[in-house]
């Protein structure tokens, strides 16, 4: 788990990360985690952005929420919740996944408060960051087609601004 600490990260084991958050948790403090992995792109990147932890017990949890939780063979998870069924039962997704996992309320450690991209602060209550989250859990169903056109999409724009770049000016 990366874990930044007043400008810089390091890496800790399961247990450390576990002993930090309940310090942190305990004292009323949110915790900075830098993502690692892929399941929660577009919203959050790989080593790029950080999500901002706080306590599950402390916020009542939201269809749309970040949360973190343990699976059984002790990895920890950043995934969206997607539904919070009446016998405590989570279904959890991850952004650029179609399938979903379901897991115990018990199993979820924290719940981000906020994202951190490029050094800006968003608010995970923001009006408008729900309305997207809503928006891309309607296109689950379709996301591997958003990736797909999405990443042609990309690699033409990079061919088209290679090309460009080798053009010299006619004067």
């Amino acid at each position: 788990m990366k874990i930044a600490e007043r400008h810089s990260e390091r890496t800790l084991s399961r247990k450390e990360f576990l002993d930090l958050m309940d310090q942190e948790f305990a004292a009323g403090r949110a915790l900075p985690l830098t993502v690692t992995g892929s399941s929660m792109e577009p919203f959050l990147r790989n080593l790029r952005d950080q999500a901002i932890l706080v306590s599950a017990e402390n916020r009542p949890l939201r269809r749309g929420d970040i949360v973190l939780f343990r699976r059984g063979d002790g990895s920890f998870v950043l995934h969206r919740l997607i539904e919070k069924e009446s016998d405590g039962t989570c279904v959890v997704n991850g952004d650029a996944q179609t399938w979903t996992e379901r897991i115990g309320q018990r199993q979820i450690l924290a719940v981000a408060e906020g994202i951190v991209r490029r050094g800006r602060y968003i608010s995970c209550d923001r009006l408008c960051y729900r309305r997207c989250v809503r928006m891309w859990g309607w296109l689950r169903p379709m996301r591997k087609w958003c990736f797909a056109v999405g990443g042609r999409l990309k690699r033409f724009l990079k061919k088209l601004s290679g090309r460009e770049r080798r053009r010299s000016p006619e004067k």
